[in-house]
């Protein structure tokens, strides 16, 4: 059992360190002409086609094994799944990303209200403390600037809400008779289908030609949709939600890292201490509590 919880917290933290990842490859795609709904919607479909492949010719599964009763359960994650971009790239366009992000990082508070309100599982005094570390190291690691508008307030904090209503739906007892990686392709297939619509409707959604673009899409695809999602399906079901929303603010120290070492940018002591922060936080949540008592 104790193996077992120590996997699940390395495979929310891998997950998480992946989905780190996503600003370098969306950033690429972006200097080829792609737009946030392209990147998201790429990013869903290609993983798909992926899929679609190696489950069946490789891995032998075959991707058709569900039931109509698996159809209302999948769905309840590949909706939100596909909202997440969407909303918080929308934000984006009212606020500068540092203030969306730290109001989209209100996702663990979230979770715990929900898991409250729908399971009533409170959380512990020290995933409480974990929750109140990880959310101020966000603030820190994020640089306020610009006009904040009421609109991309609303926006980026509903996006954090759809995020943690993905992460309760991932732990639906539901799920857990499907394989995850068939899960994961309906997820993928679903949520590129949502996204699509969006795109069409919103005259957002264009064709990348140059072929780099298109790498830099297949590779956020690969990693982000695929191994990340696979990684975060297994983990949500040994961590519980609450737990796994608190590991996930692992994403953003990567993606400050991949700022560091590819676009060479500087850290500050403001930066330094929400990592740190973040870090502890992190460190508290997966050490067990030792609840024997010495005689």
């Amino acid at each position: 059992m104790k193996n077992k919880t120590i996997l699940g917290h390395l495979q929310i933290i891998l997950s998480s360190s992946l989905f780190g990842l996503m600003p370098l490859f969306t950033r690429i795609a972006y200097s080829y002409g792609a737009t946030p709904i392209t990147v998201a919607f790429t990013r869903c479909f290609y993983a798909a086609i992926i899929l679609a492949i190696i489950l069946p010719v490789f891995m032998k599964k075959n991707i058709f094994a569900i039931t109509r009763e698996d159809i209302v359960p999948m769905l309840k994650i590949a909706i939100p799944f596909g909202l997440i971009p969407i909303a918080l790239f929308i934000s984006y366009t009212y606020l500068d990303t540092g203030m969306a992000t730290i109001l989209f990082y209100t996702h663990p508070i979230f979770v715990m209200v929900l898991t409250i309100l729908m399971y009533h599982k409170f959380p512990s005094t020290k995933q409480i403390i974990c929750m109140f570390l990880c959310i101020l190291g966000i603030v820190l690691l994020n640089a306020i600037q610009g006009n904040i508008e009421f609109t991309g307030i609303i926006i980026a904090i509903a996006a954090g809400f759809i995020y943690s209503v993905y992460v309760i739906a991932c732990g639906q007892k539901e799920i857990e008779k499907i394989d995850p990686s068939v899960l994961s392709f309906w997820m993928n297939m679903f949520a590129a289908i949502e996204i699509g619509i969006i795109g069409i409707f919103s005259k957002q959604l264009v064709f990348v030609v140059d072929p780099q673009g298109q790498l830099s899409m297949f590779t956020l695809a690969l990693l982000a949709s695929v191994f990340a999602v696979l990684l975060f399906q297994h983990g949500v079901l040994i961590t519980g939600g609450l737990k796994a929303s608190l590991l996930s603010t692992f994403e953003p120290l990567t993606s400050l890292f991949v700022g560091v070492l590819v676009f060479h940018e500087l850290l500050s002591i403001r930066q330094w201490f929400g990592i740190a922060l973040v870090l502890v936080s992190v460190i508290l949540l997966v050490l067990p509590i030792d609840k024997t008592k010495k005689a």
